[in-house]
């Protein structure tokens, strides 16, 4: 099921992406050192009001109710849930790059330029992905500025799920809202995604569906800041929501939202884990809340039995050498 989904939008196809020289091979692709990772590189530990944000994903929001809110904060969520009830909350869709990338996947006869040719019809997308192609997971030691070296750098099979996020990052960004969320947020994600293509063996999935598994794994968080600040905008209130606003959004509609999404986008299979796949979901908690508390030096979440300690130390500090979230 999940295999027939991702084959219709290019992933684990038959046709193999170009092939990379020797030095454009990622750093958390490389084999693990022999020694411990406390002997090479310590955590990467983030700022406080990152660490605040990122255990806040992970944590059940302690307010009580609505009503011990601020009244700004009470609209905001006030709106999402009428706009859930009357079925009017807004989700993008797919931009027509993404549309573009996956048409491209599927045919035999696309070359590196023909995906180089689609992304340049967008200006702001090609801003994002040069960004994303000179952040630590891709970039080399000398910054590129050449599209056509960060489409190589990205890979075509992560190229479609890269356009989506950098997509949803855009229309958060152009609000003027949350610049440091959506900078913690798309730094989690990628950290996730590249950790889980390390594990994807472990994770029971091939390293295509791992990426983008992780990528998208904050989907929902990034259209529910999108909401609250087209609610701003729309009601002419000034006031940035609260952190605490924030997270009980999330908390409360982030399961339904990303529903509507992966509905709208008939994506299903891939963003809402079925019954089959429940272990798998747990699996990407587990390591999502290794990755926070490596990032933020809190105590590791307790040991499961389908990977080691060990294992799990070894494959963060693979991701640590990059020096990313």
């Amino acid at each position: 099921m999940l295999r027939s989904i991702l084959s219709r939008f290019g992933f684990g196809s038959t046709k193999p992406p170009p092939p990379k020289p020797r030095q454009a091979v990622r750093a958390v692709e490389r084999s693990a050192p022999e020694e411990t990772p406390s002997e090479q590189i310590g955590p990467v530990i983030v700022s406080g009001d990152a660490a605040r944000f990122l255990h806040s994903l992970v944590s059940t929001p302690s307010t009580p109710g609505l009503q011990s809110l601020p009244p700004d904060d009470r609209l905001f969520l006030s709106e999402i849930m009428k706009r859930l009830r009357e079925n009017t909350l807004e989700v993008p869709v797919l931009p027509s790059t993404a549309i573009e990338v996956s048409r491209l996947l599927s045919d035999p006869k696309s070359n590196l330029g023909d995906f180089v040719k689609a992304i340049e019809s967008d200006p702001a997308l090609s801003v994002s992905i040069l960004r994303t192609a000179n952040s630590a997971f891709y970039g080399l030691s000398v910054p590129t500025t050449s599209l056509r070296d960060a489409v190589f750098r990205i890979g075509l099979s992560q190229l479609r799920t890269i356009v989506i996020l950098s997509h949803l990052q855009d229309k958060v960004l152009r609000t003027g809202l949350f610049e440091d969320e959506v900078q913690w947020l798309s730094d989690l994600s990628l950290s996730l995604a590249h950790l889980g293509q390390i594990l994807a063996m472990d994770l029971g999935l091939e390293r295509s569906v791992a990426f983008t598994r992780g990528t998208l794994w904050h989907l929902e968080h990034f259209l529910i800041m999108g909401t609250l600040a087209e609610v701003a905008r729309q009601h002419r209130v000034e006031r940035h929501p609260s952190e605490q606003c924030l997270h009980e959004a999330f908390f409360r509609f982030g399961r339904k939202i990303r529903e509507l999404a992966a509905r709208i986008w008939e994506l299903e299979d891939l963003l809402i884990a079925g019954e089959e796949e429940d272990e798998v979901a747990a699996r990407y908690e587990h390591i999502q809340l290794s990755l926070i508390a490596s990032r933020t030096g809190a105590e590791a979440p307790p040991a499961v039995e389908w990977i080691s300690r060990e294992k799990l130390a070894q494959a963060l500090f693979k991701l640590d050498q990059s020096g990313t979230i």
